[in-house]
């Protein structure tokens, strides 16, 4: 099979054609909190998009404000 980039070897060609067309984790494993999640199960993948939405349900907490009383001595 002819390859639009004369860059590739035969070699190469053998190789991409034996992939193994399975996306590799490489960051979950290395990532503290992404790892304690998926040991837990709580990781749900997606499939497809550009963009994933989620429905989120809050209230407002009634004794949270501002504080804007900052003094520079």
């Amino acid at each position: 099979m002819p390859f639009a980039n004369a860059n590739i070897s035969d070699i190469m060609a053998t190789t991409i054609e034996s992939r193994s067309k399975k996306i590799a984790d490489n960051v979950t494993n290395n990532n503290a909190i992404l790892k304690k999640l998926s040991k837990k199960g709580n990781i749900r993948p997606v499939s497809g998009g550009t963009y994933i939405m989620q429905e989120l349900s809050f209230a407002e907490n009634s004794n949270a404000g501002w504080y804007s009383g900052l003094t520079l001595h």
